[in-house]
């Protein structure tokens, strides 16, 4: 699955360590858990699909497996919310 995003739109966005997500262009804020701050992130950074998966298997427990299912899972939500298209 494809987790490239639009570097631009995620730049003004704030994301905090604590789980916060603050989208200045509409004014709703996110509760994030830690995967998902980790993700963010790394959108933010404009890192690569190849080194987001490989920095989310070394940070967390997880197999290849449940990682590319809770990824799906994860764009499928921040799509839905309009995060990204």
């Amino acid at each position: 699955m494809d987790t490239r995003v639009d570097g631009a739109r995620w730049s003004t966005m704030s994301v905090s360590a604590a789980g916060s997500l603050f989208d200045p262009g509409t004014g709703y804020a996110y509760t994030l858990n830690p995967v998902a701050v980790a993700i963010i992130t790394a959108w933010k950074a404009d890192e690569s699909p190849d080194r987001l998966r490989a920095a989310l298997l070394e940070r967390f427990e997880v197999d290849t497996r449940t990682l590319e299912r809770d990824l799906m899972e994860f764009m499928r939500r921040v799509k839905w919310l309009g995060l990204v298209t």
